[in-house]
């Protein structure tokens, strides 16, 4: 579910992570992954959203 219904807020939020070897801002911001595919829908109960990471 995104947070509050409100897509900065997450990304936000993804970006406020403490830092991880493995978490939404290392694998945003590293050099790891190549491509990113993501996706949103409005769900009857509220938004949801996807990343899913590729090399």
């Amino acid at each position: 579910k995104i947070w509050n219904g409100n897509v900065d807020a997450l990304h936000i939020e993804f970006m406020n992570e403490p830092w991880a070897p493995i978490n939404h801002r290392t694998n945003i911001m590293g050099a790891a992954f190549r491509r990113v595919g993501v996706g949103a829908v409005n769900g009857p109960d509220a938004m949801y959203m996807t990343m899913v990471f590729c090399r």
